[in-house]
């Protein structure tokens, strides 16, 4: 489809593949080769053509490439799928707060036909402010400073 694309200087058959949601990476790769295929639609001198063919088909490729790479990772996500899968763990936004905590659970199996063993990990953040690297202050001076704060 890539070739015929360039062949007829426009997306042809491309435009009945849902391209532009297959994420930003791929996104590009067709906005790169929409951008070369207008030039190329635009060149008349005969070096012109040559050049801008080039660009075209290096931006084809570029896109092959890019589907197939995203095609891969699908397919490799889709078997890890059905042995692990983590839950997302779907909780409201909350202000940043001196102590936070975030639960995430997870699903394991060692193969297809194995049934579900299933386990969760837990994350705390506890802000300790620190001392800009900057500050000049002497420790007697720090420690005065945390005495006064209380």
């Amino acid at each position: 489809m890539v070739d015929e694309a360039i062949t007829y200087e426009q997306h042809g058959k491309l435009n009945n593949l849902p391209l532009h949601d297959c994420g930003d990476y791929v996104s590009s790769r067709l906005r790169y080769l929409d951008r070369a295929l207008a030039d190329y639609r635009k060149a008349k001198s005969a070096k012109k053509r040559e050049e801008t063919r080039y660009y075209a088909q290096k931006a084809g490729r570029d896109l092959t490439f890019a589907v197939r790479q995203m095609k891969q990772r699908l397919e490799v996500e889709e078997r890890e799928g059905q042995i692990f899968h983590v839950f997302d763990p779907s909780m409201p936004l909350v202000a940043p707060s001196e102590s936070m905590r975030v639960r995430v659970s997870y699903r394991w199996r060692e193969s297809p036909e194995d049934d579900w063993n299933s386990g969760s990990i837990l994350f705390k953040y506890k802000f300790r402010p620190r001392r800009p690297l900057h500050s000049h202050a002497t420790e007697a001076e720090a420690k005065a400073e945390r005495a006064k704060a209380g």
